[in-house]
């Protein structure tokens, strides 16, 4: 057991091209797929599925140390076994965002030689909500609006189809 937790020490992080985790949609890869659906006049529909990673299984061992607070004082040096996922756990949160670090590494490099700069967004202008969360219509609409997207009828949309052929 001792072992298995020394091996964690020695990986380096970011770097285990055999793990998998949860796909996250980009956002072009949703414009595409959305400008398709429009070209096939397809009906789109969003949904909210909020238990997405709440309790799912784990295809692996994971063990963490004993949380702040929850440690046994019988046996402080022992860790746990997970059986599930735990969503928004602190102690492991690379579940859910080990794409960004895996990603943020191949340009690591270029962001210390100020080549490329990372910038915090605020909520307010997070456009993927759009597509990854439950809205309300005003937010949507706002949203979409900042994308730059817009709506058509099939009449509207063979209308437009028929003046860029002409």
């Amino acid at each position: 057991m001792q072992e298995e937790l020394n091996e964690f020490e020695r990986l380096e992080e970011g770097i285990n091209f055999e793990e998998s985790f949860a796909p996250v949609a980009r956002l072009e890869a949703i414009r595409i797929f959305l400008a398709y659906a429009a070209h096939k006049n397809m009906v789109v529909y969003q949904m909210d599925v909020k238990t997405a990673f709440l309790n799912g299984n784990l295809w692996e061992e994971v063990y963490i140390s004993q949380p702040n607070g929850f440690v046994d004082l019988d046996n402080p040096n022992h860790v746990h076994k997970l059986k599930k996922a735990l969503y928004g756990f602190k102690q492991a949160p690379r579940a859910w965002s080990k794409h960004i670090d895996i990603r943020y590494h191949f340009i690591k490099e270029h962001v210390e030689n100020g080549v490329i700069k990372l910038y915090f967004v605020n909520t307010e202008y997070q456009l993927a909500d759009l597509f990854i969360k439950a809205l309300g219509r005003e937010r949507i609409e706002f949203l979409i609006n900042k994308i730059g997207m817009r709506s058509f009828t099939p009449k509207t949309l063979k209308q437009l189809t028929d003046e860029v052929a002409e």
